[in-house]
């Protein structure tokens, strides 16, 4: 699928840009060294899911594509995050439920 297809394929009203690039910029920031072993295992959990998953196109968690969420069953579409700025964020969950956020 070519980007125009993928742009086009957005629920645009669902989009929101700045917690992208919110997101993006948090994990790019945040020193990675300071977070301790314990969560960078947790990165390398998510990415690992992540990587396995059927909604990744590229590093893109694609919102063109649908799956079921792991505990609820229903269709739930990618969020278009890069999934190596988004794993790394403590707050944020993945959308079909693969992994959550760490309080």
């Amino acid at each position: 699928m070519n980007l125009v297809d993928r742009l086009l394929g957005i629920n645009w009203r669902e989009f929101n840009p700045f917690d992208v690039i919110k997101g993006c910029g948090e994990a790019y920031l945040a020193d990675y060294f300071e977070r301790g072993e314990d969560y960078k295992n947790v990165i390398k959990y998510r990415l690992k899911l992540c990587y396995s998953c059927e909604l990744l196109t590229g590093t893109t968690c694609d919102p063109t594509k649908t799956i079921k969420h792991v505990t609820t069953g229903e269709d739930v579409k990618g969020c278009s995050c890069n999934v190596h700025c988004k794993g790394a964020l403590k707050n944020y969950n993945c959308p079909a439920g693969k992994w959550l956020a760490v309080k």
